[in-house]
């Protein structure tokens, strides 16, 4: 932010209550993947994973040439992206065999959006948060489509 009334203007803008997203939320930003491409989607909510009680969302996006994944473990409000070579229900370990980085692929798109998850990750609240999650996955599904338009397959 440039000045202070920059700044305050910003942070009225995200003054609306704003929920956690949700699992259709994720299947309505990434439906391009199912429509255009023919990937299969699968939601999967897993009980007492790492040894306790925790319990992950995942969502994942395949066709025969792998699998990615997003991971939410709820409790704590984590989000992580996977890549595995293929889909495997009830199989966390497999699912999420291969961790990525999603803000390293196609960084000129990530940059606004991680300048204002950056001011965001300033205020201490769970409206905050939320629209920070939401800025997260709406930048993801752009970046996918960027991927697939520019060399027909992501994160690879």
């Amino acid at each position: 932010m440039k000045n202070k009334g920059e700044a305050m203007c910003f942070f009225r803008k995200f003054k609306e209550r704003v929920k956690p997203v949700t699992e259709k939320d994720i299947a309505s930003l990434f439906d391009f993947l199912v429509k255009d491409y023919g990937f299969t989607y699968s939601f999967q909510k897993l009980n007492n994973c790492f040894g306790g009680n925790w319990y992950v969302e995942t969502y994942s996006f395949y066709n025969d040439s792998g699998c990615f994944t997003i991971r939410q473990l709820c409790q704590r409000g984590e989000w992580d992206y996977f890549f595995a070579r293929k889909y495997c229900k009830k199989n966390l370990e497999e699912l999420c065999s291969r961790n990525i980085n999603i803000h390293s692929i196609e960084k000129e798109i990530w940059e606004e959006p991680l300048a204002i998850i950056s001011e965001l990750g300033h205020l201490k609240s769970w409206n905050a948060t939320y629209k920070i999650e939401h800025i997260e996955i709406e930048t993801l599904a752009k970046v996918i489509k960027a991927q697939i338009e520019k060399h027909a397959s992501f994160g690879e």
